[in-house]
Protein backbone atom coordinates (compact mmCIF):
# COMPACT_ATOMS: atom_id res chain seq x y z
CA UNK A 1 0.00 0.00 0.00
CA UNK A 2 2.75 2.45 1.01
CA UNK A 3 4.71 1.55 -2.12
CA UNK A 4 1.72 2.25 -4.38
CA UNK A 5 1.10 5.58 -2.59
CA UNK A 6 4.75 6.65 -3.00
CA UNK A 7 4.68 5.66 -6.66
CA UNK A 8 1.54 7.68 -7.29
CA UNK A 9 3.04 10.66 -5.47
CA UNK A 10 6.19 10.49 -7.57
CA UNK A 11 4.16 10.48 -10.78
CA UNK A 12 2.11 13.44 -9.60
CA UNK A 13 5.23 15.43 -8.79
CA UNK A 14 6.90 14.59 -12.08
CA UNK A 15 3.94 15.51 -14.28
CA UNK A 16 2.93 19.12 -14.94
CA UNK A 17 -0.39 20.28 -13.59
CA UNK A 18 -3.29 19.82 -15.98
CA UNK A 19 -4.77 23.11 -14.88
CA UNK A 20 -2.78 26.23 -15.70
CA UNK A 21 -2.56 27.51 -12.14
CA UNK A 22 -2.63 31.29 -11.95
CA UNK A 23 -3.50 31.62 -15.62
CA UNK A 24 -4.38 35.31 -15.75
CA UNK A 25 -6.15 37.66 -18.10
CA UNK A 26 -2.85 38.82 -19.65
CA UNK A 27 -2.09 35.27 -20.79
CA UNK A 28 -5.54 34.69 -22.23
CA UNK A 29 -5.35 38.00 -24.07
CA UNK A 30 -1.88 37.33 -25.49
CA UNK A 31 -2.73 33.80 -26.63
CA UNK A 32 -5.60 35.09 -28.78
CA UNK A 33 -3.47 37.40 -30.89
CA UNK A 34 -3.11 36.42 -34.57
CA UNK A 35 0.29 35.81 -36.10
CA UNK A 36 1.21 38.79 -38.31
CA UNK A 37 2.39 38.42 -41.88
CA UNK A 38 5.90 39.67 -41.10
CA UNK A 39 6.36 36.69 -38.76
CA UNK A 40 5.81 34.16 -41.53
CA UNK A 41 8.88 31.99 -42.02
CA UNK A 42 10.00 32.44 -38.40
CA UNK A 43 10.20 29.56 -35.93
CA UNK A 44 8.29 31.51 -33.24
CA UNK A 45 6.80 34.93 -32.58
CA UNK A 46 6.71 36.90 -29.33
CA UNK A 47 3.09 37.84 -28.70
CA UNK A 48 3.80 39.85 -25.55
CA UNK A 49 6.89 40.95 -23.62
CA UNK A 50 5.81 42.97 -20.58
CA UNK A 51 8.00 44.22 -17.73
CA UNK A 52 6.88 45.96 -14.55
CA UNK A 53 9.43 47.61 -12.23
CA UNK A 54 8.51 48.72 -8.71
CA UNK A 55 11.38 50.86 -7.44
CA UNK A 56 12.03 51.80 -3.80
CA UNK A 57 13.99 54.85 -2.63
CA UNK A 58 16.85 52.62 -1.41
CA UNK A 59 17.26 51.30 -5.00
CA UNK A 60 15.65 47.98 -4.18
CA UNK A 61 13.44 46.97 -7.09
CA UNK A 62 10.84 44.27 -7.68
CA UNK A 63 10.94 43.30 -11.36
CA UNK A 64 8.14 41.23 -12.91
CA UNK A 65 8.57 39.92 -16.45
CA UNK A 66 5.84 38.31 -18.55
CA UNK A 67 6.41 36.71 -21.95
CA UNK A 68 4.15 34.80 -24.28
CA UNK A 69 5.22 33.21 -27.57
CA UNK A 70 3.55 31.23 -30.32
CA UNK A 71 5.69 28.31 -31.51
CA UNK A 72 5.26 28.18 -35.28
CA UNK A 73 7.15 25.00 -36.17
CA UNK A 74 9.16 22.21 -34.49
CA UNK A 75 12.35 24.26 -34.76
CA UNK A 76 10.78 26.82 -32.43
CA UNK A 77 10.59 24.40 -29.49
CA UNK A 78 13.87 25.76 -28.10
CA UNK A 79 11.97 28.95 -27.28
CA UNK A 80 9.80 27.05 -24.79
CA UNK A 81 12.70 27.34 -22.34
CA UNK A 82 12.90 30.67 -20.51
CA UNK A 83 15.98 31.92 -18.67
CA UNK A 84 16.57 34.82 -16.28
CA UNK A 85 19.74 36.09 -14.66
CA UNK A 86 19.81 36.52 -10.90
CA UNK A 87 22.50 38.73 -9.36
CA UNK A 88 24.12 37.74 -6.03
CA UNK A 89 22.12 40.35 -4.14
CA UNK A 90 18.87 39.34 -5.87
CA UNK A 91 16.21 36.84 -4.86
CA UNK A 92 13.58 34.93 -6.81
CA UNK A 93 10.08 35.65 -5.52
CA UNK A 94 8.01 33.54 -7.95
CA UNK A 95 8.17 31.91 -11.37
CA UNK A 96 5.54 30.08 -13.45
CA UNK A 97 5.44 28.71 -16.99
CA UNK A 98 2.44 27.65 -19.07
CA UNK A 99 1.67 25.77 -22.25
CA UNK A 100 -1.63 26.53 -23.99
CA UNK A 101 -2.39 24.03 -26.74
CA UNK A 102 -4.62 24.40 -29.77
CA UNK A 103 -6.86 21.58 -28.55
CA UNK A 104 -7.58 23.23 -25.21
CA UNK A 105 -4.50 21.83 -23.45
CA UNK A 106 -3.56 23.84 -20.37
CA UNK A 107 -0.35 22.85 -18.58
CA UNK A 108 1.53 24.63 -15.81
CA UNK A 109 5.01 24.34 -14.26
CA UNK A 110 5.98 26.16 -11.08
CA UNK A 111 8.99 26.88 -8.96
CA UNK A 112 9.72 23.20 -8.41
CA UNK A 113 10.56 22.85 -12.11
CA UNK A 114 13.34 25.45 -12.30
CA UNK A 115 16.97 24.68 -13.11
CA UNK A 116 19.61 26.89 -11.50
CA UNK A 117 23.18 27.12 -12.76
CA UNK A 118 26.14 29.47 -12.93
CA UNK A 119 25.89 32.05 -15.68
CA UNK A 120 29.29 30.79 -16.93
CA UNK A 121 29.20 27.01 -17.57
CA UNK A 122 31.66 24.91 -15.52
CA UNK A 123 32.79 27.91 -13.48
CA UNK A 124 31.65 29.39 -10.19
CA UNK A 125 30.21 32.85 -10.69
CA UNK A 126 27.97 34.66 -8.23
CA UNK A 127 25.49 35.54 -10.96
CA UNK A 128 23.08 32.66 -11.56
CA UNK A 129 20.80 31.66 -14.40
CA UNK A 130 17.30 30.52 -13.48
CA UNK A 131 15.52 28.62 -16.26
CA UNK A 132 12.13 26.98 -16.58
CA UNK A 133 10.54 25.11 -19.47
CA UNK A 134 6.93 25.31 -20.58
CA UNK A 135 5.71 21.70 -20.19
CA UNK A 136 5.05 19.40 -23.14
CA UNK A 137 5.16 22.20 -25.70
CA UNK A 138 4.55 21.39 -29.36
CA UNK A 139 4.48 23.34 -32.60
CA UNK A 140 1.41 25.57 -32.68
CA UNK A 141 1.21 25.97 -28.89
CA UNK A 142 1.47 29.21 -26.95
CA UNK A 143 4.13 29.11 -24.24
CA UNK A 144 4.41 31.73 -21.54
CA UNK A 145 6.29 32.64 -18.38
CA UNK A 146 5.94 35.04 -15.47
CA UNK A 147 9.01 35.68 -13.30
CA UNK A 148 9.18 38.05 -10.32
CA UNK A 149 12.45 38.79 -8.58
CA UNK A 150 13.83 41.37 -6.17
CA UNK A 151 17.05 43.19 -7.02
CA UNK A 152 19.35 45.72 -5.36
CA UNK A 153 20.83 48.26 -7.75
CA UNK A 154 24.06 50.22 -7.42
CA UNK A 155 22.91 52.91 -9.82
CA UNK A 156 19.45 54.48 -10.31
CA UNK A 157 19.18 53.14 -13.86
CA UNK A 158 17.56 50.26 -15.70
CA UNK A 159 18.01 48.91 -19.24
CA UNK A 160 14.81 47.75 -20.94
CA UNK A 161 15.16 45.37 -23.88
CA UNK A 162 11.81 45.24 -25.70
CA UNK A 163 13.20 42.70 -28.19
CA UNK A 164 15.38 40.12 -26.46
CA UNK A 165 16.23 37.93 -29.46
CA UNK A 166 16.00 37.97 -33.24
CA UNK A 167 12.35 36.85 -33.08
CA UNK A 168 9.62 39.30 -34.10
CA UNK A 169 7.69 40.99 -31.28
CA UNK A 170 4.04 42.01 -31.54
CA UNK A 171 3.83 44.04 -28.34
CA UNK A 172 6.43 45.11 -25.76
CA UNK A 173 5.45 47.02 -22.62
CA UNK A 174 7.32 48.61 -19.72
CA UNK A 175 5.64 50.06 -16.64
CA UNK A 176 7.51 51.84 -13.85
CA UNK A 177 6.21 52.37 -10.33
CA UNK A 178 8.36 55.09 -8.71
CA UNK A 179 8.83 56.41 -5.16
CA UNK A 180 6.85 59.55 -4.42
CA UNK A 181 8.45 62.60 -5.99
CA UNK A 182 10.77 60.65 -8.30
CA UNK A 183 10.70 60.79 -12.09
CA UNK A 184 12.31 58.87 -14.94
CA UNK A 185 13.98 59.76 -18.23
CA UNK A 186 14.03 57.35 -21.18
CA UNK A 187 16.79 57.25 -23.81
CA UNK A 188 16.25 54.87 -26.71
CA UNK A 189 18.96 53.19 -28.80
CA UNK A 190 17.66 51.89 -32.11
CA UNK A 191 14.08 52.54 -31.01
CA UNK A 192 11.80 55.35 -29.95
CA UNK A 193 9.26 53.91 -27.49
CA UNK A 194 5.84 55.49 -27.17
CA UNK A 195 4.84 56.72 -23.73
CA UNK A 196 1.31 56.16 -22.49
CA UNK A 197 -0.46 58.49 -20.05
CA UNK A 198 -0.15 57.25 -16.44
CA UNK A 199 -0.61 58.38 -12.84
CA UNK A 200 1.89 60.70 -11.12
CA UNK A 201 4.24 58.02 -9.79
CA UNK A 202 3.81 55.70 -12.79
CA UNK A 203 5.44 55.69 -16.21
CA UNK A 204 4.34 53.45 -19.06
CA UNK A 205 6.09 52.76 -22.38
CA UNK A 206 5.13 50.58 -25.33
CA UNK A 207 6.96 49.40 -28.43
CA UNK A 208 6.06 47.20 -31.35
CA UNK A 209 5.47 45.53 -33.58
CA UNK A 210 9.18 44.85 -33.98
CA UNK A 211 10.37 43.00 -37.09
CA UNK A 212 12.71 39.99 -36.87
CA UNK A 213 16.42 40.55 -37.31
CA UNK A 214 17.54 39.40 -40.77
CA UNK A 215 19.89 36.44 -40.78
CA UNK A 216 22.82 37.94 -42.67
CA UNK A 217 26.30 36.43 -43.01
CA UNK A 218 28.93 37.97 -40.71
CA UNK A 219 26.46 40.37 -39.17
CA UNK A 220 27.22 41.92 -35.75
CA UNK A 221 25.99 40.12 -32.65
CA UNK A 222 22.33 40.31 -31.66
CA UNK A 223 23.29 42.31 -28.58
CA UNK A 224 24.70 45.04 -30.83
CA UNK A 225 21.67 45.15 -33.13
CA UNK A 226 18.69 44.73 -30.81
CA UNK A 227 16.98 47.89 -29.57
CA UNK A 228 17.25 48.95 -25.94
CA UNK A 229 16.02 51.78 -23.75
CA UNK A 230 18.05 53.20 -20.86
CA UNK A 231 15.85 54.45 -18.02
CA UNK A 232 17.44 56.97 -15.65
CA UNK A 233 15.71 57.56 -12.31
CA UNK A 234 15.88 61.00 -10.66
CA UNK A 235 15.08 61.34 -6.95
CA UNK A 236 13.40 64.22 -5.11
CA UNK A 237 16.71 66.06 -4.72
CA UNK A 238 17.36 65.92 -8.45
CA UNK A 239 20.08 63.28 -8.13
CA UNK A 240 20.34 60.62 -10.79
CA UNK A 241 22.96 58.37 -12.39
CA UNK A 242 26.52 59.67 -12.58
CA UNK A 243 27.03 61.98 -15.55
CA UNK A 244 30.82 61.74 -15.99
CA UNK A 245 33.83 59.47 -15.46
CA UNK A 246 35.05 61.85 -12.75
CA UNK A 247 31.79 61.46 -10.84
CA UNK A 248 31.95 57.68 -11.32
CA UNK A 249 35.50 57.62 -9.95
CA UNK A 250 34.46 59.62 -6.90
CA UNK A 251 31.60 57.21 -6.25
CA UNK A 252 33.85 54.17 -6.63
CA UNK A 253 36.47 55.63 -4.30
CA UNK A 254 33.80 56.20 -1.65
CA UNK A 255 32.51 52.64 -2.00
CA UNK A 256 36.01 51.12 -1.75
CA UNK A 257 37.41 53.43 0.95
CA UNK A 258 36.87 50.94 3.76
CA UNK A 259 38.35 48.07 1.73
CA UNK A 260 41.73 49.57 0.79
CA UNK A 261 43.02 50.48 4.26
CA UNK A 262 46.00 48.33 5.23
CA UNK A 263 45.42 46.14 8.27
CA UNK A 264 47.72 46.24 11.31
CA UNK A 265 50.02 43.42 10.17
CA UNK A 266 50.67 44.87 6.71
CA UNK A 267 51.10 48.35 8.14
CA UNK A 268 53.76 47.05 10.54
CA UNK A 269 55.70 45.39 7.73
CA UNK A 270 55.70 48.62 5.79
CA UNK A 271 57.09 50.53 8.77
CA UNK A 272 59.95 48.01 9.24
CA UNK A 273 60.88 47.82 5.56
CA UNK A 274 64.40 49.18 4.93
CA UNK A 275 64.53 52.42 3.04
CA UNK A 276 66.33 52.58 -0.30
Amino acid sequence: MIGRWLGAAAVALACPARVAAGEAAWLQSASGRPVPEFAQGQHAVVLLDATHVELKANLTAVVRERRALRLLDPSGLDHANFAFELEPQGSLKSIDAWTLGLGGKRLHAGRGAIVERSVVPDEYVDTRTISIEAPEARAGDVVAVECTREESWFFPAYTWRPQQSSLPVLDAELSLELPSGWHAEAHGFGIRPEERPAADDLRSFVAGPLAPLPDEPRRPSETSLLPRVLISFINQAGQGPVKSWKALGAWYQEVCASKITADTAIDGLERRAPSR
